[in-house]
């Protein structure tokens, strides 16, 4: 256990009708090992009547004041269990002593919409006060990200994530003169079988001492960086991609391949070909003038290549042009959801979650069941056959569904939650697999943009869709009535707020620039993150032919060179210049961004509508006596600055809303 003031850290349970902390349980440590960065302790804990053992893998670290625990409910005798129900993975409380309130941050999810990853701050001032934050669908960062901030000064506090790919629930508050947080599933309510192991949320704990948060925030992207990334065959790091997309799969093969023509002949510096939904299903002619086409929906769960676009029946032939210039393949797929006129609906009812979830116009949707054996034994070998038959590098895990009324209705009588562990016990084993499958495969987490970030899931992939209202909803150059002014304005503030808010806690996220208005360096600016999403059939009002000018072309490839700066730098360090923001426009949001091992960096500043002309900013990793060479990334413009002079930056940015970003680096 942690050493320290907080020791309270134990879960504990309702089991048979009586709350119960484990630390009162027989404990037995099965497992422990010490690599010098970390210890791991596995510990067993037997419930008093000898037929609920509790497995908690602790992994303490001494390079970071982190705790990273997963838990495991186990059958361990002869018959049922008691009733499980309220596990809590982590049982926080901090006596307060002198302090008078406790500040309780929080980041709103993505719900589609201009509030995606805002900040939101509660207070927590007098005994008996609690707070409770819980998912409200079955994807775990829809309306709340599961990672919260409690601090009881300025520089003391922790963090808390909840590790849950489904439905969880955190309460905070304080009672009887101490701070508490206690979280797990938000729905738990079941007896154990004899054998069998259920698997419980985990948590990623934090302490923070003698730190400002701005300042933690580096922290914690160090530690996602180095202990919570995705890593290749060679066991290194999965740095972002800078991708071109082709739009959907929607276009005929020949169209996508000019998509790839046409990013080596503009000398844009994309390193990976990306093909979303609308490529698969029977022979059909989808409308090729609209992202992903106008059905690919209605063919969810048929993972045939459609030889209405791609006669060969194939997209070798795609990924070989992307592999000769250079770039990986990226494919979307949506396993988890199907359709009824698919043919694992008709062939495999055994399957399917017999619950439908109807869309906005009524057609019914359903849930493959990943607890199911021969389901997920099914999904693991379509997969792992387009994998590989089409050359694909990256593969992109949609999910536009919300499974929780599924799972609740599929439970048995008494065995309320058992659906969802199973499910989600599927999803991380079959993610597991198909990266032991293949080695070097990067996952794309998408789930209807952005509803999928716990540390579990991110530990496993990169998210390349954060929110989908900033996804086209139509083509930018067909004067279509969705790119209003308003939304223009929407779409700054929420990339702002996505990567500034989010990405200590997610670092290899992408930003989405296919909304955006052209030449507006300063929107293209605001969305960027660890790299940018860049479809140049949605700039091109659907047409894959990229008769681009050359003042778009330009354009284009000075804004992506930018890009690919700023996602080299965001392996390194990451520090907010500003506080999480919320959808206000009176402000200013920016952060920096440091490469340690070559002295490189980069800030980025924002101002919005109604802020203040300038501002000054402290940049963290300036040394005074240093002289630099400050770079302006729209104009190219180099200038010379002293150390003390650039380490207190003023920034005057005269338009607004408006962005300005700098690189810096050490002169020889």
């Amino acid at each position: 256990m942690m050493k320290g003031e907080f020791q309270e850290l134990f879960p504990s349970l309702t089991y048979g009708g009586e709350r119960m902390r484990l630390c009162r349980w027989g404990e037995k440590v099965v497992f422990h090992t010490d690599s010098g960065n970390n210890v791991l302790a596995v510990r067993e804990f037997t419930s008093p009547d000898a037929l609920l053992e509790v497995r908690s893998a602790d992994e303490e670290f001494r390079d970071f004041p982190a705790l990273r625990r997963r838990c495991e409910l186990i059958g361990a005798g002869g018959a049922d269990s008691q009733t499980v129900s309220e596990f809590d993975v982590v049982g926080l409380s901090r006596p307060l002593g002198n302090v008078r309130q406790v500040t309780v941050r929080a980041l709103k999810g993505s719900k589609n919409g201009a509030a995606d990853f805002s900040g939101c701050v509660f207070t927590l001032s007098g005994d008996g006060q609690t707070l409770d934050f819980c998912c409200d669908e079955g994807r775990s960062s829809a309306n709340w990200m599961p990672c919260f901030g409690f601090d009881f000064g300025e520089t003391e506090g922790c963090e808390v994530a909840v590790g849950w790919s489904g439905a969880w629930r955190l309460q905070c508050g304080i009672s009887g003169g101490s701070f508490f947080c206690r979280a797990g599933m938000r729905d738990l309510a079941t007896v154990v079988r004899p054998g069998e192991t259920l698997r419980q949320p985990s948590v990623l704990y934090f302490r923070r001492a003698g730190m400002t948060v701005r300042k933690f925030q580096t922290v914690i992207h160090d530690f996602m960086v180095k202990y919570n990334s995705p890593r290749d065959g060679r066991g290194v790091v999965q740095t972002p991609i800078l991708p071109i997309g082709a739009s959907g799969g929607n276009h005929p093969t020949g169209d996508i391949e000019k998509v790839i023509a046409y990013a080596e002949r503009a000398g844009l510096p994309c390193d990976a070909l990306w093909m979303d939904a609308g490529w698969n299903g029977p022979e059909h002619h989808p409308n090729t003038r609209t992202n992903c086409g106008d059905c690919w929906s209605k063919y969810v769960g048929d993972w045939r290549v459609n030889t209405g676009m791609h006669p060969s029946g194939t997209l070798k032939s795609v990924s070989r042009a992307a592999h000769a210039a250079g770039m990986r393949f990226l494919l979307w797929f949506e396993p988890e959801r199907v359709m009824e006129n698919t043919p694992v609906f008709r062939e495999h009812p055994e399957f399917i979650c017999p619950t439908p979830v109807p869309s906005k116009k009524g057609v019914p949707r359903y849930l493959l069941d990943l607890g199911n054996a021969a389901a997920w034994q099914w999904a693991f070998d379509t997969l792992s056959k387009v994998i590989r038959e089409n050359g694909v590098d990256i593969y992109r895990q949609d999910f536009n569904l919300d499974p929780a009324p599924v799972w609740a209705a599929s439970d048995e009588p008494g065995r309320r939650g058992v659906s969802e562990i199973r499910h989600i016990s599927g999803l991380y084993r079959l993610w597991d697999a198909l990266r032991t499958e293949f080695p070097n495969l990067l996952i794309d987490n998408c789930a209807s943009g952005g509803r999928r970030l716990d540390f579990e899931l991110i530990g496993r992939s990169h998210v390349y869709c954060r929110s989908d209202y900033l996804v086209p909803r139509a083509n930018n150059l067909s004067g279509n009535a969705d790119y209003t002014p308003e939304f223009h304005r929407a779409q700054i503030v929420l990339g702002q707020n996505a990567t500034l808010n989010t990405l200590a806690w997610v670092p290899f996220q992408m930003g989405e620039a296919n909304g955006c208005t052209l030449f507006d360096d300063a929107e293209f600016f605001s969305l960027l993150a660890a790299g940018i999403v860049f479809s140049a059939p949605d700039w091109a009002g659907g047409s894959c032919e990229c008769a681009f000018g050359e003042r778009e072309t330009s354009w284009f490839r000075r804004m992506l060179r930018v890009a690919d700066r700023m996602r080299r730098l965001t392996t390194g360090r990451f520090y907010p210049l500003t506080e999480a923001c919320t959808t206000s426009e009176e402000v200013w949001a920016a952060y920096e961004l440091f490469m340690p091992e070559t002295g490189e960096g980069a800030a980025a500043f924002f101002r919005r509508r109604r802020a203040p002309e300038r501002r000054s900013f402290e940049l963290r990793w300036i040394d005074a006596e240093a002289r630099y060479l400050v770079e302006n990334a729209a104009t190219g413009e180099l200038r010379e600055l002293g150390g003390a002079e650039l380490g207190k930056l003023p920034v005057t940015i005269p338009l607004a809303p408006g962005a300005r970003v700098i690189f810096f680096r050490r002169a020889q």
